[in-house]
């Protein structure tokens, strides 16, 4: 048998061999301060960038603010900012809009807000005289956080095709505004302290003009009004001509007191309406008949203009 001759190997020492070089870069600071700085850009124009973004990609641009309407109609006054980047709910109405809203027939349009006065118009276009009180009409006027601010009911009487104009204060800043039908269901509730019999008071106020409407198991049983104003006041004619024709036809009813005097040119009024003496309702807003309960003379007395506590 044949054995294959094995050749003998050469080995020799290991060498090493240069693949690359690795160079001292003196300048890596300039390329991290330049791209330190690069960042800082971004964030600084981010907001613009955002805006044309906006604008040209997305196809709207956000509310300026200033006097100016944006494209939604929303505006910028004395007392309404919509800020940037607001989105504009299209459900409610915004002041200065050239915008109608009709509420059973009646037409309400120039709305407008002057600093803390608002202005509107109505418009009747029933064929028949409306009495707006029996329409149970209100304008309400609300702030950008949804509070009310005001409400008041509209009133008076208004023939076919007729306009009448209205303005009111108020305080605060309003942002948005309503004017709606509300009826006697949907009047807030009013919680009042009671004593040990039951008995409550609302006590309302303008001026010098005083109403405290006493409450027995939360129904109406009592009415006192007090008012005074000196001759120099420009309401005194007017007023004085409404209470002497109160009092001269109801100072004689059983279960109502009245008096009124021009003492000293200062005009007092008082009245009160006991209804546990049977007395009998006078036909007048401000005296709600008997067992009306408290809700319902707060809620309309206060879209009076009163302030009720």
């Amino acid at each position: 048998m044949f054995k294959k001759k094995r050749q003998p190997v050469e080995i020799s020492p290991l060498k090493s061999y240069q693949v690359g070089q690795i160079k001292d870069n003196k300048f890596w600071y300039i390329k991290l301060l330049l791209f330190f700085g690069f960042f800082c850009a971004i964030i600084f124009f981010l907001p613009q960038i955002n805006g044309l973004y906006d604008k040209f990609i997305r196809g709207t641009a956000p509310v300026p603010s200033g006097n100016t309407a944006s494209s939604n109609n929303a505006v910028v006054n004395n007392n309404t900012t919509v800020e940037e980047n607001t989105e504009i709910d299209e459900s409610k109405n915004y002041f200065n809009e050239d915008k109608n809203i009709t509420v059973n027939n009646i037409v309400f349009s120039a709305i407008e807000l002057n600093n803390n006065s608002i202005s509107f118009s109505a418009t009747n276009k029933l064929t028949k005289t409306v009495d707006l009180e029996q329409q149970n009409i209100y304008f309400e006027v609300y702030n950008k956080t949804d509070n009310l601010l005001k409400r008041i009911a509209v009133l008076g009487t208004i023939k076919e095709n007729e306009t009448k104009t209205y303005n009111f204060s108020f305080e605060g800043e309003a942002y948005y505004f309503d004017i709606l039908e509300i009826l006697e269901e949907d009047y807030t509730y009013i919680d009042l302290s009671i004593d040990d019999n039951n008995i409550s008071t609302l006590t309302c106020t303008k001026e010098n003009e005083k109403i405290v409407y006493t409450f027995t198991n939360e129904k109406l049983t009592k009415i006192r009004h007090t008012d005074s104003l000196e001759k120099t006041n420009d309401d005194y004619e007017t007023k004085y001509n409404y209470y002497k024709e109160l009092y001269n036809k109801n100072n004689t009813k059983t279960g109502i007191t009245s008096s009124l005097s021009t003492d000293d040119d200062v005009l007092s009024f008082k009245l009160t309406i006991d209804y546990t003496k049977n007395a009998s309702a006078i036909e007048d807003r401000l005296y709600f008949a008997k067992d009306t309960s408290p809700r319902i003379v707060n809620f309309r007395v206060e879209s009076w203009e009163y302030e009720c506590s």
